[in-house]
């Protein structure tokens, strides 16, 4: 292994102790290592990558269920979090570009602030999953758990990167 690759694992451990899923956030961005070098924006862009594609993962579980009030109402809540994921990718390229100090806490804030309702859009979606009198469905539930795992990791990513 490389100096360089062995410094890029050593960020990418630094970053994750600070997420509530270490372990979790170790293993899925240490293969992302040498492309995140280092860099906060990589990182969090990547997170946001990954939190996007759960959600459509999600998203496209879902419409395959039978539409009980609870799935309908986590369809919608899920497509609302893809939507909130997408404008968050976005606002992070203007964060990356932005050339001054509040320019910069404007566009992290807007990202903070969708990313959070993309986590609360799920949870909402799991509390009525786990209400229904079957318990729901578990692959459903995983998923959904997997995602707030994600946006949970993406959002200490965000909250820890500075102009």
């Amino acid at each position: 292994m490389t100096t360089a690759s062995t410094t890029n694992q050593n960020f990418i451990k630094l970053q994750c102790n600070s997420t509530l899923y270490n372990s979790l956030c170790v293993r899925t961005f240490y293969g992302y290592a040498n492309n995140i070098s280092r860099s906060h924006y990589k990182l969090t862009r990547t997170a946001l990558k990954l939190t996007l594609h759960q959600a459509n993962s999600t998203k496209t579980y879902i419409s395959t269920l039978k539409q009980e009030s609870a799935v309908k109402d986590c369809k919608s809540l899920i497509k609302d979090s893809v939507s909130r994921v997408k404008d968050a990718i976005k606002e992070l390229k203007k964060m990356k570009s932005a050339t001054s100090k509040s320019g910069f806490a404007w566009n992290k804030s807007n990202v903070q602030t969708w990313i959070s309702a993309a986590y609360t859009d799920s949870d909402t979606c799991l509390d009525e999953v786990n209400d229904t009198s079957d318990g729901g469905d578990q692959k459903l539930k995983d998923s959904i758990a997997y995602l707030q795992k994600l946006t949970s990791i993406s959002l200490t990513f965000i909250n820890n990167y500075n102009f």
